[in-house]
């Protein structure tokens, strides 16, 4: 949570009493850029254009205003002779609101070498726009700035430059520097010393903070419960949030998507529905964010059918995202007609746009159902028709498709056609392809490369081993086998969750920690009693909880 977007906005000056100056026009009668420029031209025209008075109203506009134009601001401050503080401030706060945030810093340079030097007005865009900022010497940049404002006395003293000092460390994940930066001035100050350490991993010190707050909004609470679902303690994020009911909290919008998130990893169906209706009774607006949270819910709880109701019914479809919700939700399950047809509504009768995640879809949807066909006119409307350059994923459905149906070289010569450098789902993929129609020629290559990526990964060792054990070569799946042990490579544990009433349950192989472990082995005995050949579900179970 960035809490400059709370900050006072700046002041401007006056700057003419004139009713018959082009100036006085811009309140009223400029609603666009189109309008903009013929003052503009007015302004040059007279002879003001390079003073800042006369130029901060046209700088505003073009900085701060939805309809303005960050890169004409820019245009208009560098033909300012002497830009007053007025018009620092205002273009670093439009830059940290742009898509280069990092200009907001080269303003801010040329700010301390000016006669206008920082205020308290200055530094919360500025940190706004650093909390975007990723690399190493953009963020030492950040941290100068940050010295600028201790030196200037703002640091401690101005609140809004002290909570936007914290959430830009916040942001970074830096929890230690938000810590020395934070000053307990209200609720937004101590949020913002939340998500630092929530964002860090920090989950039991923001918990305790959490507990010694006087005052918490729902802001809070959201802060929380996702980074309780972010470090994947599911029950403890349910636990706040039927607390956060019970203390009469109403659940921000932020956290009631979070929570369906978490439904949709743990297949919590029950739980997910209960938030549904929770979002529905509180009168929550369903915007295409919400809307995609519950249908990507239903749809990965394994109830599509009311995710398509759902979507019919309730779902806003002014939005590409919402479509591309039910159709990867429908291609998921297997129902690649009805994605293809619901693709076709998209087009024909909502007039919108598909973008790459709608072909995602449909090339999984025809993945699941061994459309080549389909898959490759999909492919080809993607770059053809709509200007999409196939992405990582996109290749990613086609190879495996390729490789399930058996089209194996094919699949290999779209891998070496690739604009991207292939990952390794992609290679591992095409290597489970090559031991499942038993291309050890091509297997052994893909291979190769698999290791070249990352000689950690344990799924190229482990798939070629078992290649060559299926083709009979045990000696060489041995030999694979051995290569793991030599490099001290370790396939990772499987686990998985279920839902038993209302509670959510994860289960690693070889764990042996479930608190209902002798009960469930009890269940799994029983069960294998009444299935023919039972002896082999009873094998399975004792090599699944490590006993064997």
């Amino acid at each position: 949570m960035h809490c400059s977007s709370n900050s006072p906005m700046p002041t401007s000056p006056s700057t003419t009493t004139n009713p018959h100056h082009p100036l006085s026009l811009l309140p009223n009668h400029c609603h666009n850029m189109h309008d903009l420029r013929i003052l503009h031209t007015h302004l040059i025209k007279s002879g003001l254009s390079a003073s800042s008075s006369a130029a901060n109203p046209l700088l505003t506009f073009c900085a701060l205003s939805p309809f303005g134009d960050i890169r004409y601001a820019s245009l208009i401050f560098s033909r300012i002779e002497n830009p007053n503080r007025y018009a620092f401030n205002t273009l670093i706060r439009g830059f940290s609101k742009s898509p280069n945030p990092s200009l907001a810093l080269s303003i801010f340079s040329s700010m301390l070498s000016s006669d206008a030097p920082p205020d308290r007005l200055t530094f919360p865009p500025l940190f706004s726009a650093c909390a975007r900022l990723g690399c190493a010497r953009e963020r030492r940049a950040c941290e100068a700035a940050h010295g600028a404002a201790v030196k200037l006395g703002h640091a401690a003293s101005d609140p809004y430059t002290c909570n936007s000092l914290v959430s830009m460390y916040a942001a970074w994940g830096a929890a230690d520097d938000a810590r020395r930066a934070f000053c307990a001035y209200d609720v937004v100050s101590w949020n913002a010393l939340l998500t630092a350490l929530v964002n860090a991993g920090e989950v039991e010190e923001a918990a305790r903070a959490f507990e010694g707050m006087r005052e918490r909004t729902p802001v809070t609470w959201s802060i929380m419960i996702g980074g309780l679902i972010t470090r994947r303690r599911f029950a403890d994020a349910f636990g706040m949030f039927r607390r956060a009911q019970r203390e009469g909290v109403e659940a921000a919008p932020h956290a009631i998507v979070s929570l369906l998130g978490a439904c949709a990893q743990t297949g919590a169906l029950a739980q997910g529905e209960w938030i549904h209706q929770y979002a529905t009774l509180r009168g929550v607006r369903m915007n295409d964010i919400l809307s995609n949270a519950i249908i990507n819910m239903y749809c990965k709880c394994g109830c599509v059918d009311k995710a398509m109701t759902f979507f019919e019914k309730n779902a806003p479809k002014n939005a590409i995202s919402t479509w591309n919700a039910m159709i990867c939700g429908l291609a998921a399950h297997g129902r690649a007609k009805e994605a293809m047809g619901l693709y076709a509504r998209l087009v024909e009768t909502a007039r919108l746009r598909p973008d790459h995640v709608t072909f995602v879809g449909l090339l999984n949807a025809c993945r699941h159902r061994g459309m080549v066909r389909e898959a490759f006119r999909y492919f080809d409307a993607m770059v053809s028709e709509y200007g999409i350059d196939p992405g990582i994923e996109h290749y990613g459905c086609m190879v495996d498709l390729l490789g399930r149906e058996g089209h194996v070289e094919e699949a290999e010569a779209m891998v070496r056609a690739m604009h991207v450098p292939p990952d390794t789902t992609i290679m591992t993929s095409l290597l489970s392809a090559c031991r499942m129609h038993g291309r050890m020629d091509i297997g052994a290559r893909t291979a190769e490369r698999v290791v070249g990526m990352d000689w950690r990964e344990s799924v190229a060792y482990v798939l070629m081993s078992n290649a060559y054990a299926t083709a009979g070569e045990f000696g060489e799946a041995a030999r694979e086998r051995e290569k793991m042990k030599e490099k001290g490579v370790r396939k990772e544990r499987g686990c998985s969750m279920v839902e038993v009433g209302g509670g959510v349950h994860e289960f690693v192989v070889g764990g042996r920690l479930h608190p209902h472990m002798g009960e469930i082995c009890e269940a799994l005995e029983g069960l294998g009693l009444h299935l023919r050949g039972g002896y082999l579900l009873e094998d399975s179970m004792m090599c699944l909880i490590g006993l064997d």
